[in-house]
């Protein structure tokens, strides 16, 4: 992600042979005979690793300090600012660029990330503790630094101002279904949003 090369490049180097026989995948009974390959993925497209080599090439040392610079920026300009914010605080102290909000009160951080949501702005929730956070890119890191914690106030005021249009909103779900007690009711409401996610437009025709 942040080298700006496909995912599917990453590389594993195992101390010993022992170790690597862990990633092997082999079958002796198959339809075509014996079977093995280094990994369960087996073959993979060198295109990804020549698409990533050059890619590394063109950035440079310098360039990849350059896009670490523009995103820390932002990511300093967040903490600031959200600590800012009465009744959120930064959880714990990144020192990376993911920032985690979290409540410091009654106010519903889940019903903040859904109002961040309607200001374009997309948040992962987080279950322990409760927080939204965001990813801090290149992608993402100049709007993030100028904007962000403007339309996180607004955020804020809009929930704590009108909370009936946030009873039930996605972050609410989120809140409701993190809280169940039976893990297989979670695992099923999950497998459930990701047929919606993926299925067809109409697949009863």
């Amino acid at each position: 992600k942040f080298g700006y090369c496909q995912k599917g490049t990453s590389v594993v180097m195992f101390r010993d042979n022992a170790l690597r026989r862990h990633a092997y995948f082999t079958e002796s009974q198959s339809s075509i005979g014996l079977y093995c390959t280094p990994t369960i993925q087996g073959s993979r497209s060198g295109g990804v690793i020549a698409s990533a080599w050059a890619c590394m090439m063109h950035m440079g040392e310098e360039g990849y300090q350059r896009e670490a610079k523009l995103i820390m920026d932002a990511v300093s300009a967040i903490k600031q600012g959200v600590d800012a914010i009465d009744g959120l605080c930064v959880a714990g102290n990144p020192v990376m660029s993911v920032v985690g909000i979290v409540s410091t009160g009654a106010l519903d951080v889940y019903h903040v990330s859904s109002a961040m949501s309607k200001r374009g702005w997309t948040l992962n929730n987080c279950k322990d503790p409760p927080c939204a956070h965001i990813c801090v890119t290149r992608a993402n890191c100049m709007l993030a630094k100028a904007k962000f914690v403007e339309d996180l106030r607004e955020s804020v005021a809009d929930v704590e101002q009108n909370p009936k249009d946030y009873e039930k909103c996605d972050g609410a779900m989120y809140g409701v279904m993190v809280a169940l007690p039976d893990t297989s009711a979670q695992s099923d409401i999950m497998h459930e949003y990701l047929d919606v996610m993926l299925g067809l437009v109409d697949e009863t025709k």
